[in-house]
C-alpha cells in the first residue's frame, strides 16, 4: 500500500496507535549514535528498542549519514590510497551505520520527501547544502536549508516529534510551519519532557 504524502510504501509495522507516535530523528542522532557514541543518544535508540514509538527514516537521513563517512575518509591522510580502496571503504562503512540501525531497530520506515522525487534525491546526494536558499525564505535565515528540509521531511510524514542537538533548529520550536511537531533535544525525550 502507498504511502499518499510520499509514494512510496507506508509502514506496516505495529497498530494504529504506533503509526500514529512517529519520531524522526537528525542525522546527527545517528552519527552520535553509531559513529561517535553518546549516552543520550544511546538512551532514546533504547526507547525505540522498546517500542515507545516508530521511528521514521527519510531518504536525506541516509544520504547525510553517507556525506559525513565519505569526508570523514577524505581527511584519514588516504590521499596516496587508491580511489577504489577509498570508496570501498566508505561503502563499508556506510553499510555498517545502515544496517546497524534497521538491525537494531527493526521499525524504521524509510521515506522519501514529499515533492523530491529520487532523481533530485540523488543529485543532493552529491553535496546536500548545495540546495537553493529561496526554496527556505519562508523561514528566515535561522536554520540551514539541509536542515529545514529535513523538517520538511518529518512533517510531511506525519511525525509528532523531531528531535536534534542543532540549536538553530530547537530555536524553529514556535514557527508557525512546525507548530504540529515539537522538536526536542535527545534528553527531553528521554526524559518525557512535552511541548506546551
Amino acid at each position: 500500500m502507498l504511502d499518499n504524502k510520499t509514494g512510496e510504501n507506508a509502514p506496516t509495522h505495529g497498530s494504529e496507535e504506533d503509526l500514529s507516535d512517529r519520531v524522526y530523528f537528525d542525522t546527527m542522532i545517528y552519527l552520535g549514535e553509531y559513529v561517535e557514541k553518546n549516552d543520550d543518544f544511546t538512551r532514546i535508540f533504547n526507547m525505540v528498542r522498546e517500542k515507545k514509538f516508530q521511528l521514521v527514516v527519510s531518504t536525506i537521513n541516509l544520504l547525510e549519514i553517507r556525506r559525513y563517512i565519505t569526508h570523514k575518509y577524505q581527511f584519514r591522510g588516504l590521499k596516496n590510497a587508491k580511489t577504489t580502496c577509498l570508496f570501498q571503504n566508505v561503502n563499508d562503512e556506510y553499510n555498517d551505520v545502515v544496517n546497524g540501525i534497521r538491525g537494531d531497530l527493526g521499525i524504521i520506515c524509510r521515506q522519501a520527501l514529499h515533492d523530491i522525487g529520487e532523481l533530485e534525491m540523488e543529485k543532493l546526494a552529491k553535496d546536500i547544502h548545495c540546495l537553493c536558499k529561496e526554496d527556505f525564505y519562508e523561514i528566515g535565515k535561522i536554520a540551514g536549508s539541509a536542515d529545514v528540509l529535513q523538517l520538511k521531511a518529518a512533517r510531511n510524514m506525519g511525525c509528532i516529534k523531531f528531535i536534534t542537538i542543532d540549536t538553530a533548529l530547537l530555536k524553529l520550536r514556535s514557527h508557525n510551519g512546525f507548530l504540529g511537531m515539537r522538536i526536542m533535544t535527545p534528553r527531553d525525550l528521554s526524559a518525557g519532557w512535552r511541548a506546551p
